[in-house]
C-alpha cells in the first residue's frame, strides 16, 4: 500500500484502522579524510530499548581514505549510553593495538565523547581502557 486515494478509500469501506506510511529522513555527509599518520575512526553503539540487546561497532579509514579495519559486536542487553561508550573503546583499542597514535574519533553521543574528553571513565570499562594505552 502506498497510501494513494484509492487504497485508503478501500481501508475506510472496509472500516480498516490505517496510519500513515512512515518514511526515513535520508542525510548527506561528507566524510573528512584524516591528516598523514592519522586514522578516523567512525564509531556508534546501538540498544533495541534501555537496557535491551545492543551492539557495539566501528569503521577506521587512513589519510588514503582506505578502510583499514571495521568491526561489530553484539553486547548483549545494556543502555543506549553503554553501547556507545563500548564503540568508542573497541575503536581505540583496534586503533592502539594496530601501532596507531593518532586517532581521530568520531561518534555521535555527546555525553560518551565527553566522558573521554574529562577522562571519566565509566567503572565497567576500565579494564578495556586499560588495554588501549
Amino acid at each position: 500500500m502506498r497510501n494513494s486515494i484509492e487504497d485508503l478509500q478501500i481501508l475506510k469501506a472496509f472500516k480498516v484502522n490505517c496510519r500513515p506510511l512512515i518514511t526515513l529522513a535520508i542525510s548527506e555527509d561528507r566524510w573528512v579524510l584524516p591528516s598523514i599518520n592519522q586514522v578516523k575512526i567512525a564509531c556508534d553503539g546501538s540498544s533495541l530499548g534501555n537496557p535491551r540487546p545492543a551492539g557495539a561497532a566501528f569503521v577506521a579509514k587512513n589519510s588514503d581514505g582506505d578502510v583499514i579495519a571495521a568491526s561489530c559486536v553484539g553486547l548483549g542487553p545494556c543502555f543506549n549510553f553503554t553501547a556507545e561508550v563500548m564503540a568508542i573503546l573497541l575503536g581505540l583499542k583496534l586503533g592502539y593495538e594496530n601501532g596507531h597514535r593518532f586517532l581521530w574519533i568520531v561518534s555521535n553521543s555527546i555525553a560518551a565523547i565527553s566522558l573521554f574528553l574529562k577522562g571519566k571513565i565509566p567503572w565497567f570499562t576500565r579494564a578495556l581502557w586499560k588495554k588501549c594505552g
